[in-house]
């Protein structure tokens, strides 16, 4: 008998993908490892004996790089599929969503607490009888039906005791309205559970006023303005959107975007078909956003004269989230919160910390254009000199500046929208230097060709706009212009040749000291 033919395949799906798990009939490992002979690219198998979860991709078969919570959970930080929870029943193996199971958990416990109520009734009845291994039983589950989750409590008082109690209302609102819907709403949940670790008083963010960010006379942004941006685009146009189901990126027509915005505009959805996008580069038309004209606030920095901003809008649904990173490389940001209807408490969370070397060496590994996401508890409470805003619909809404590098999160109960623009300063010249050296030597070690084109983009964008600022020393100017170019050229030879990505033979961790040198290519 093959090695294939004494295992028993189980098959399941989620969305688009279908996968194998293979158990061998007897429950023994009579491999040990996973034959060749076995299944199709995309398989998966669980082998008795074995600790590791082992897939078959393009690549052969190999251990599975998810991340353990507990026997038998597999959890993909980068989902298609989010968290697989393999599930041992009789040495027949399954596995489904995170998500539905803990749905299938939620309504047992509901029945179990239904059935002890309903016992407790029928003793409290003339001549009713119970087993008393029965109330011992009941009374033991609604004790621990009652406990606060591990180290939860705590928690929350250790946050109220820095002065960080305005964490709780939104938590509370956000696991009370998402619960675990998608891996946004989960990613969500965890980072503002590890926001009440956080050692000292997180500092609320100064804003600037409407006023100080429009040119007098000026067109009030609104959704109505974003939507009639959206509604412009012709239907041929595709956008790229994140899908929050999934956190991955997708592209699809303006009138699929606002279905999905629509659907998904408050609150839980779990039998919803329609999926959860977000987009962040809308951009502005003349009938819409456009007829806004903005403006730099003296005291957030200076532009040349004539100065035209760029500007796009970010439209996020109810339980968006996102990893920390940066907006471009070298250059000054103001966002704008555009003015919604208030459906219940703030509707948007930012989350800032500074890009300290200290911050620097924590988030580095995260800051990658792909969501790579990270484990809130280990990497938020370690930050240093953390802030907030929370954003609140309103008819006169604020806006928030962005110094350049500034690393950011967002999480967004509830439907919403901010314009952006960004500007090249020139008092925060040498501060820029900094972080082009950076940004140019760290390219070369991002680990995939989307993560490094994004990279260049955003180096030619911010260089774009320091080459309209005439004090920019023109020999600094060429130097970027130069290992930008040589960047570009890489990934193009990358995309017409198909070769493999380049190794960093130095070891470099893509980090700078802040010893103000110039980058040299």
């Amino acid at each position: 008998m093959s090695q294939a033919a004494s295992f028993k395949a189980y098959p399941a799906s989620v969305k688009d993908l279908v996968y194998t798990i293979w158990n061998p009939k007897n429950n023994q490992p009579v491999v040990h490892s996973p034959p060749d002979a076995m299944g199709s690219s995309g398989d998966l198998c669980f082998l008795p004996g074995d600790a590791n979860l082992w897939i078959k991709d393009t690549q052969g078969w190999r251990r599975s790089s998810g991340r353990y919570h507990g026997h038998g959970i597999e959890h993909y930080p980068t989902a298609p599929y989010g968290a697989l929870r393999i599930q041992d029943a009789d040495y027949r193996f399954r596995w489904t969503t995170e998500t539905a199971y803990r749905s299938k958990k939620g309504r047992e416990n509901e029945k179990s607490k239904k059935l002890a109520s309903a016992a407790g009734s029928t003793s409290r009845m003339p001549g009713g009888t119970r087993d008393a291994d029965y109330d011992a039983a009941a009374a033991t589950h609604s004790e621990r039906a009652s406990e606060p989750p591990e180290d939860h409590d705590p928690w929350r008082q250790h946050a109220i005791d820095q002065g960080n109690g305005w964490i709780l209302p939104v938590l509370d609102r956000w696991e009370k309205t998402f619960g675990d819907e998608s891996l946004s709403t989960k990613n969500g949940a965890e980072i503002l559970r590890a926001l009440l670790r956080v050692p000292y008083t997180i500092e609320e963010r100064e804003t600037y006023s409407q006023d100080e960010v429009l040119q007098p006379g000026s067109i009030k942004p609104s959704y109505a303005h974003v939507s009639i941006d959206l509604q412009m685009l012709s239907e041929d146009t595709t956008l790229a959107v994140n899908n929050l189901d999934t956190c991955t990126g997708e592209e699809v027509p303006p009138s699929v975007l606002m279905h999905s915005l629509t659907a998904h505009a408050r609150g839980r959805h779990p039998t919803a078909i329609v999926a959860q996008y977000g987009v962040s580069d809308v951009p502005a038309s003349p009938n819409g956003i456009g007829r806004c004209q903005w403006k730099v606030p003296s005291s957030a920095g200076s532009v040349p004269q004539g100065f035209q901003p760029f500007v796009t809008t970010c439209v996020m649904p109810a339980g968006g989230s996102c990893d920390f990173h940066q907006d471009g490389i070298g250059a000054s940001w103001i966002h704008h919160h555009v003015g919604m209807k208030d459906l219940g408490g703030p509707d948007k969370l930012w989350l800032l910390a500074k890009n300290t070397t200290h911050n620097r060496e924590i988030l580095q590994p995260h800051g990658r254009v792909r969501l790579v996401w990270f484990d809130a508890n280990q990497v938020i409470p370690r930050l240093e000199g953390l802030q907030y805003y929370l954003a609140k619909p309103t008819f006169h809404p604020c806006a928030l500046y962005f110094e350049p590098g500034l690393w950011h999160l967002v999480l967004t109960m509830s439907l919403s929208a901010h314009c952006s623009f960004r500007f090249a300063d020139p008092s925060k010249f040498q501060e820029a230097v900094l972080h082009f050296s950076r940004a140019i030597k760290s390219a070369w070690t991002l680990p995939t060709q989307p993560e490094r084109r994004v990279r260049a983009v955003n180096l030619r964008e911010d260089w774009d706009y320091w080459r309209m600022i005439p004090e920019v020393p023109k020999r600094w100017l060429a130097d970027v212009d130069k290992a930008v170019k040589a960047l570009e050229a890489e990934f193009e030879e990358d995309e017409r040749m198909g070769s493999p990505e380049p190794v960093d033979d130095e070891g470099d961790d893509g980090d700078d000291d802040d010893d103000g040198d110039e980058y040299i290519p």
